[in-house]
């Protein structure tokens, strides 16, 4: 009886290859050995894309993107390269996709942001403000320092409506927003609205499709 595996499976089976790896040179060679015929099946049978994500997942943190709040760049099943080093050589910049863990407050996670399991919840925004620079909702337009922010990438816009500040962010500090600016808890729920550099646990490098 033949098993076949999902695209999840196949990309799981590769990060445990990767975990799994000894810290002797002889048990690197081997995992990384089968790893690499793994991938090389995922390539023949599944298509570039699967072998691609499952390449990644050894030699990058994937994880999964669960929501609709990055839309439209980043879909709900959408796999997300991450890199946990970047921010401790380089700064982070406005437009950064990064991966943070929730601060807490906000309209679904009044009491603190936790998991089920009660592991941390972490989520993707991009960053629109820096440490110093005033933020303004008005009429459902974004402002940075009383201008209005050039964002070339698409968005779902503000409601029209929308009303929000002006807050000055603090130094050290960041404004966060999801893509889908009408279905984001961000940086205009957070019980701080700025979220200090700690927060933020690694940037987003490239988008996979699910």
């Amino acid at each position: 009886m033949s098993t076949t595996l999902s695209q999840t499976d196949f990309v799981s089976y590769a990060v445990d290859l990767r975990r799994n790896i000894k810290a002797t040179k002889t048990d690197k060679w081997i995992a990384m050995r089968k790893a690499a015929f793994i991938i090389s099946v995922l390539i023949t049978v599944s298509g570039c894309e699967v072998g691609r994500r499952a390449y990644l997942s050894v030699t990058h943190r994937v994880v999964r993107n669960v929501t609709d709040a990055m839309l439209p760049n980043i879909k709900a099943g959408d796999y997300l390269v991450i890199d946990k080093t970047y921010y401790s050589s380089k700064p982070i910049q406005r437009f950064d996709l990064v991966v943070l863990k929730h601060p807490g407050g906000g309209l679904h996670y009044p009491e603190g942001a936790k998991n089920p399991d009660g592991t941390d919840l972490h989520v993707v925004k991009r960053v629109v403000a820096l440490g110093g620079e005033t933020v303004e909702i008005h009429a459902g337009k974004l402002y940075v320092n009383g201008s209005e922010l050039n964002q070339a990438f698409p968005i779902v816009p503000h409601e029209d409506s929308e009303e929000f500040g002006p807050y000055t962010v603090p130094a050290g500090e960041y404004f966060l927003l999801g893509d889908n600016r009408r279905n984001s808890e961000d940086s205009r729920y957070y019980e701080r609205h700025s979220v200090d550099k700690r927060y933020i646990v690694a940037k987003v490098t490239e988008v996979l499709p699910g």
